[in-house]
C-alpha cells in the first residue's frame, strides 16, 4: 500500500509529541529503526515524511499501530 499525499506539517508535529511521550531523541528513534540520523531529522525538521517502507518500523520503534502512523500521514 502507497502512503497517498502526506500531510508533512501534521506530522512532524505527531512525531514530535510522540518523541517527546516517550523521553525519545531523534536519534534514538533512528537506531530504533535501524535508519540513519539524517533520515528522522528530516521527518522532524525538512517537512519531509517518512517512505512507506519505513512506516512499520517507525510504529514499532514507538509501539503504536501502523494504522495509527498512515492516519496522521494521509490525514484519514
Amino acid at each position: 500500500m502507497y502512503v497517498d499525499q502526506p500531510d508533512p506539517d501534521a506530522f512532524d508535529l505527531w512525531l514530535l509529541d510522540a518523541l517527546a511521550d516517550r523521553d525519545l531523541s531523534g536519534s534514538a528513534l533512528a537506531r530504533r529503526m535501524r535508519v540513519p540520523m539524517e533520515r528522522v531529522a528530516s521527518w522532524l525538521t525538512a517537512g519531509a515524511a517518512p517512505d512507506d517502507e519505513d512506516v512499520p518500523a517507525l510504529a514499532e520503534a514507538l509501539n503504536v499501530k501502523i494504522s495509527e502512523v498512515r492516519r496522521v500521514l494521509t490525514g484519514r
